[in-house]
């Protein structure tokens, strides 16, 4: 279930208040960074917390209003484009064209729901009404009465509906809590959401600040996915659905572990139409989503993590499919700098993890490659990263590669079959045995000196760094927010007579035709291209760090 949102294609005026126009589309405005003044609706407080607002009351105003609200109680019905329908705990916008372009418009909203909150932006002759409300927003409908004044006087209030609709929360939404460096508020950051296929509000992308507000939240999930062609595949990319469905799906199988996963972690990217390197002609936009946490000690251990992959191909090739992925063996990884040392760690959660095949697996940078290529002697250059030219890894270089299948009950061939790999150029930390839980923070390397004296020397990115910074700070240069994209492998697809719509376990198997406890509805195009295409840019990397970006991330 995806609720829509709005484009605008046309300005009906409205008195001295133009409301925009709206056709439906899957695009979500609200994800477009607006620049302009912010005028606060209600009082704020600010604290370590975040920037908090009170409940509105039934009328909060900023500015003078003369009339209006005698104005606004005469008011007759929306017209059919200022509806919009959301998800109590969700958010959505509205736009409205000021005639009398003024950048010292003061306008107002009456009408909001309880728990809701407002802010309006405005840009030139444009004015941005962002409402968020809170899964303890009642359902119904609420009319909103827009309305303030500008300098060429007061303006004609215009109304809009607002409908909001109650849904059940996953486990994955609300997880987020800002630390020291975060502005933005729990309520701010919970209103990115979207409902999956199993009627259940989930997190979901947003930017690093937020556009309503100009507060921060810390960390960033890569791309927006509402600029990617096929983004009516992705059902607003829900993260943590394949998680919430093992919560389900675990018990009958006899199992009472779970596999819940960060926040932060979530990353997406993709690419418009990336030619295929083995079949001449054939170009796909492919976007992909995965979880990746390399901040923490989960990977050291856990190899299961969500991976997300929606593909719309010249070919007719198209698919959804959200699984748990296996990236290689739980309770181990192996050595980042020469992808083959497996290191052991400690049990997997779930415990009965299945493990990837040869091919999927976690490089993740461990104290000896540190060592070996970033402590380094008096006049050599710390190698941090990957050197083509030498064909090293260095000492912090991180990659995750899986094999995903997606397979029919009883069938050992993959309707689906994906090798996409994720490297980060920049974790956040590293695995040192000699430390709790293995957990070794990158940028402590950069004061680090060996017996022998050997410590790191040259243009690094420790050269960025000032003595003291905590690991968590924004001026941290090692955030993982810098990572190599459009590594999507191989992509096979052999599902030639449909049908188009199958429910697996978490993990990709046991495909069926109609929905079970635990299953995840994937949807895979009729056709096939058994022989597989592989698919990739070489060499694209993309630094995702924004203002407030740190460490966890």
């Amino acid at each position: 279930m995806l609720i829509k949102s709005y484009l605008p294609v046309a300005t009906v005026a409205i008195g001295t208040l133009s409301a925009v126009v709206f056709q439906a589309s899957s695009v979500q405005p609200f994800t477009t960074l607006h620049h302009g003044h912010l005028y606060p609706a209600v009082p704020v407080t600010a604290n370590r917390s975040g920037v908090f607002w009170r409940p509105l009351p039934a009328y909060a105003a900023v500015g003078k209003i003369g009339k209006l609200v005698a104005a606004a109680d005469k008011q007759s019905a929306p017209p059919p484009q200022l509806v919009r329908t959301i998800a109590s705990g969700s958010r959505t916008s509205f736009q409205f064209a000021l005639t009398n372009a003024d950048r010292s418009a003061r306008l107002s909203v009456r009408g909001l729901p309880a728990e809701a909150r407002y802010r309006f932006v405005i840009n030139s002759n444009q004015a941005t009404l962002y409402v968020w409300t809170t899964p303890w927003t009642p359902g119904g409908q609420s009319t909103l009465i827009i309305g303030g004044s500008t300098a060429a006087g007061a303006i004609k209030p215009v109304s809009a509906t607002l409908i909001t609709q109650s849904v059940p929360v996953s486990a994955a939404y609300g997880i987020w809590t800002p630390t020291v460096w975060d502005t933005c508020s729990v309520d701010i950051h919970n209103s990115y959401s979207v409902v999956g296929p199993d009627g259940k509000l989930y997190p979901t992308w947003h930017p690093p600040v937020d556009p309503a507000t100009g507060c921060t939240f810390g960390h960033e999930h890569g791309m927006d996915p509402s600029g990617f062609s096929a983004y009516d595949l992705t059902g607003g990319v829900p993260f943590g659905l394949a998680n919430e469905a093992l919560d389900a799906y675990a018990p009958t199988t006899g199992s009472t572990d779970m596999r819940h996963e960060d926040h932060v972690g979530h990353k997406i990217s993709y690419v418009e139409n990336v030619a295929s390197s083995t079949v001449r002609g054939n170009t796909c936009s492919i976007l992909t989503h995965v979880h990746q946490g390399t901040h923490s000690a989960d990977a050291f251990s856990n190899n299961l993590h969500e991976v997300s992959y929606y593909a719309r191909c010249s070919d007719g090739t198209q698919f959804a499919v959200d699984v748990l992925a296996s990236f290689g063996v739980g309770g181990q990884f192996l050595k980042g700098c020469d992808h083959a040392t497996p290191v052991t760690t400690v049990p997997p959660v779930p415990a009965d993890s299945p493990s990837g095949p040869i091919q999927s697996q976690r490089d993740i940078p461990e104290l000896s490659c540190v060592q070996k290529f970033i402590l380094v002697p008096n006049g050599q250059t710390s190698q941090f990263s990957t050197n083509d030219a030498n064909h090293t890894f260095g000492g912090l270089y991180e990659s995750w590669a899986a094999t995903i299948k997606i397979t029919a009950l009883n069938q050992k061939s993959a309707l689906v079959f994906l090798t996409p790999s994720f490297p980060v150029i920049n974790p956040s930390r590293y695995y040192n045995p000699s430390f709790t839980n293995g957990l070794g923070r990158s940028i402590d390397i950069c004061s680090m000196v060996e017996s022998n004296g050997d410590a790191v020397h040259g243009t690094t990115p420790c050269s960025l760094v000032a003595p003291g910074t905590t690991y968590d700070n924004p001026a941290s240069p090692f955030n993982g927010a810098h990572r190599v994209v459009a590594q999507f492998g191989q992509l096979k697809v052999n599902n030639p007579t449909g049908p188009t719509v199958w429910y697996t376990d978490p993990y990709g198997g046991n495909g069926q035709t109609t929905p079970f406890t635990g299953s995840i509805e994937q949807f895979i195009s009729a056709n096939a291209n058994a022989t597989g295409q592989s698919f990739g840019i070489d060499d694209m990397d993309v630094n995702f760090s924004a203002t407030g970006v740190h460490s966890p991330n």
